[in-house]
């Protein structure tokens, strides 16, 4: 019998509806004009990260496919708030905008959901995460540090941000496709 060789790079998430990414695509322009060397995550791209998987074979991915699609948690609402850096700003490597929800209900929602894409994950053969859940968007990887990367960091810790709610309404399984973009291969209605 052949060993299944075939690898999918995969991940759980949301995406926003589109006044969100607007927003985050106009901070994503205003952060980059100072220069520093940062790979930009693409508008399309925008998403926030349930649960990574990582490299999956064709039959953890059929696993991944087989998560349960009814009467999850709920719609919810969920808006991008601040923005940071990971690890810290004094090293930053990754430039995020964080996630925060309107109510405790809808907090409830997404961290409820979470736990369900936990839950399909080790369905799926993927090892436990024992890293805290913190939901965040990724704007940009930084590649080198440098003169601008200073007054990018400066710009961040003063920098209001406050995106338009988004409802959410699905979670999307995500893999990673050709040329950095992201290709969605299954999705669920969370209500």
């Amino acid at each position: 019998m052949a060993q299944d060789q075939t690898l999918h790079r995969c991940f759980y998430a949301l995406r926003f509806e589109e006044p969100t990414i607007t927003y985050l695509s106009s901070m994503i322009a205003h952060l980059s004009a100072h220069g520093a060397d940062v790979a930009w995550v693409r508008e399309a791209n925008l998403h926030l990260t349930l649960r990574f998987l990582g490299e999956l074979s064709d039959v953890q991915l059929k696993r991944a496919l087989a998560a349960p699609t009814e009467g999850l948690v709920g719609t919810f609402e969920l808006a991008a708030q601040g923005l940071g850096a990971f690890p810290g700003l004094r090293n930053a490597k990754v430039i995020w905008a964080g996630v925060g929800a309107p109510t405790l209900e809808d907090r409830s929602r997404l961290e409820e959901l979470q736990s369900h894409t936990e839950q399909w994950a080790r369905a799926s053969g993927v090892a436990a995460e024992h890293r805290r859940f913190r939901p965040h968007i990724t704007l940009g990887r930084i590649r080198r540090p440098g003169d601008r990367l200073r007054e990018l960091i400066d710009d961040i810790t003063t920098r209001e941000c406050q995106s338009p709610v988004s409802k959410i309404q699905s979670v999307v399984l995500l893999r990673s496709g050709m040329g950095g973009m992201y290709e969605e291969v299954g999705k669920w209605r969370i209500c």
